[in-house]
């Protein structure tokens, strides 16, 4: 067994109290390939940051919007975010339908965090997305107890 097939069985190992989810794969094999068990393990808190050169976060909130739009059809999606520069139509386009989108904006990257906390923990949403660039690492654990508490 090659050490990167020890590697994801290692990882496949660790999982939550809930049923495995499965997985949703970036249908690009470079990168799939690569990702244990071939995809975005679903059910599990994961971190997109745009790059140094693109401070708005243009392509982040692409990426994420295409992803949340392949997660719709296992019911609403929510964005939530402190920040009022999302333009709907836009992620209409990159397929994130209007009708199975929900828009939240709290006041501040805390009531960000509240939100999508009580979120994770409400059965019902095909994906939940915060915008929160500073969160601290007992935010983001918190996240993925409420991540892995329903998958």
């Amino acid at each position: 067994m090659s050490a990167l097939a020890a590697l994801r069985e290692r990882l496949n190992r660790y999982g939550s109290a809930v049923e495995d989810p499965g997985v949703l794969p970036l249908a690009l094999p470079p990168i799939d390939d690569r990702l244990p068990r071939g995809g975005l393990a679903l059910g599990r808190l994961h971190r997109v940051a745009g790059a140094d050169g693109d401070p708005a976060g243009a392509a982040a909130t692409g990426f994420s919007a295409r992803l949340l739009a392949r997660l719709q059809r296992r019911g609403p999606v929510l964005w939530c975010a402190a920040a009022d520069d999302l333009y709907p139509p836009a992620l209409a386009a990159l397929g994130l339908a209007p009708d199975r989108l929900i828009l939240v904006r709290p006041r501040d990257e805390t009531g960000v965090l509240a939100v999508v906390e009580e979120a994770l923990r409400t059965r019902g949403f095909g994906a939940v997305l915060a915008e929160a660039a500073r969160a601290d690492l007992l935010a983001e654990r918190r996240l993925q107890l409420a991540c892995e508490s329903h998958g």
